[in-house]
């Protein structure tokens, strides 16, 4: 059985989102060689983006939080309230040391038990084609998407037929239209990583 999973399931692992305890059954199966589990590359570097997106928000956030912490320390009846801020201030700190080593952590993890697929020629065609069709929405959900279509492609071309699913809870992106595609393939798709782990439970020995 193939998986194909999304920056998303990189996501769920690293901040531990409610359905992490089914994306890391996924991993434990792909670590026992019970499934072949694979993941765009783009979706690492899209996963490193995205938490990047949030620590910069927090950045600027812990910046405003100095700004005023320095402005009232100047005026004198607000003097005593300044130690106040300084949990908020570590506490900011601190969850962007973490979340940074935790999603290398899962990077690793997955490289190690995973197979990477390329945005080679044939995928990068495909993002031409599936964004005229208007196939996928956003731009990096198009990769994505064309990455796991290529790799399909190449399989079927190679007469490799073995049955696959694509796991992702983006379902307003990856909509009926990627997902009637995608069955072409004979590839199932599901939302849900929680569903997923359930027909895979009763299809894996």
């Amino acid at each position: 059985m193939i998986v194909y999973a999304e920056t998303n399931f990189i996501l769920e692992l690293t901040l531990g989102q409610e359905q992490c305890t089914s994306c890391r059954q996924l991993v434990n199966w792909a670590q026992g060689r019970q499934l072949d589990l694979r993941l765009p590359a783009y979706a690492f570097y899209e996963s490193r983006a995205a938490i990047l997106l949030k620590q910069e928000v927090r950045s600027k956030l812990k910046d405003a939080i100095d700004t005023q912490v320095e402005e009232l320390g100047r005026t004198v009846p607000f003097g005593e309230f300044m130690e106040a801020f300084a949990p908020a201030r570590a506490t900011l700190s601190n969850i962007t040391i973490t979340e940074t080593a935790l999603l290398e952590e899962i990077i690793g993890a997955l490289a190690a038990c995973s197979s990477d697929i390329p945005l080679d020629r044939t995928a990068a065609l495909d993002v031409t084609v599936f964004r005229d069709l208007r196939l996928i929405k956003g731009d990096a959900d198009l990769i994505i998407f064309s990455c796991i279509a290529a790799d399909l492609e190449k399989r079927f071309a190679a007469g490799d037929v073995a049955p696959s699913i694509f796991v992702t809870r983006n379902s307003r992106d990856f909509g009926r239209d990627a997902k009637g595609f995608l069955r072409k393939y004979a590839c199932d798709v599901f939302t849900s990583y929680d569903a997923a782990v359930g027909r895979l439970r009763a299809l894996l020995p």
